[in-house]
């Protein structure tokens, strides 16, 4: 989840309306240095916004997954899936799912950990 939204504009850039002039910032957003094209950072940051999750009419929409596990060993096995995901990929979403399955299985651990010790003294 990003928390920082860049202005979809740099200076130097290529003017969007005449493709010849470049784009200069100015103290209140953008303009073109050979037409009369300008836009403030605020249009311009949301445009990128929307940019992000938009591909011509297409607009992505922010969904949620339910996964199913019916054993505790498929946990494990999708515990340490995400374990290896999180280090090959900086997404926060993983650090959330290991943090859940880690509190789903802690119950299971704690009373196989339990039945182990008490098998041991008996």
């Amino acid at each position: 989840m990003s928390t920082t939204t860049e202005a979809l504009y740099q200076a130097g850039d290529k003017c969007p309306q005449c493709k010849e002039g470049l784009i200069e910032k100015t103290d209140l957003g953008f303009e073109c240095d050979e037409c009369a094209w300008n836009e403030t950072v605020e249009v311009a940051v949301q445009k990128a916004e929307a940019a992000r999750t938009r591909v011509g009419n297409y607009r992505f929409k922010p969904f949620s997954l339910r996964i199913r596990i019916e054993t505790p060993e498929e946990g494990e096995v999708l515990l340490q899936g995400c374990i290896i995901a999180r280090s090959n990929n900086n997404s926060p979403h993983f650090q959330h799912m290991i943090d859940g399955i880690n509190g789903q299985l802690e119950p299971w651990r704690a009373a196989r950990l339990q039945q182990e010790l008490d098998a041991r003294n008996a």
